[in-house]
């Protein structure tokens, strides 16, 4: 006779583990963000994002088919303090449902995290890359400009004009 109860409770033990390995993830991601907020004055953060892939005969295809859309993950930085702020996409993101291995993927290089310290070394390696540098740098000197106008549009409502 089968042992169905061994093999539930393997599952359940993977199910856990996937749970802790991708809490252990989005710790990696909080401390980074910590760390930038720091040193940077709050003006970068990094996310994960799902995009769709911009492909209109696929899209139109997929829709007309009723099938799901196509996506990808992506590793993402804003600038927070710039409102309506563009996000710059670093790298592709890949997480395996069992949270690792994880792939970041940049300028032609893999880079496969199998635990939290190859994760914290990967990201070290992405943000030391003098191309990820340059679109961080892009959105770190961003001028707050998207406040400013916001900032003006409410001081207008509040001045109020005195007749001679």
């Amino acid at each position: 006779m089968a042992d169905f109860i061994t093999s539930l409770k393997k599952g359940v033990n993977a199910a856990k583990e996937a749970e802790f390995n991708k809490l252990e993830i989005q710790s990696v991601i909080k401390e980074l963000n910590l760390q930038l907020a720091r040193e940077l004055e709050g003006k970068l953060k990094i996310e994960l994002k799902t995009y769709y892939v911009n492909n209109c005969i696929q899209d139109t295809t997929t829709i007309a088919n009723n099938k799901k859309r196509e996506t990808y993950d992506a590793v993402v930085a804003i600038n927070p303090l710039v409102s309506g702020c563009f996000e710059k996409q670093l790298s592709r993101w890949k997480m395996d449902v069992n949270g690792y291995p994880c792939l970041i993927n940049f300028n032609s290089r893999e880079l496969i995290s199998d635990n939290k310290n190859t994760l914290e070394k990967n990201f070290q390696q992405l943000l030391s890359d003098a191309e990820i540098g340059e679109k961080i740098n892009s959105l770190i000197e961003q001028p707050p400009q998207c406040n400013i106008q916001r900032d003006l549009k409410s001081n207008v409502k509040n001045i109020t004009v005195e007749s001679a």
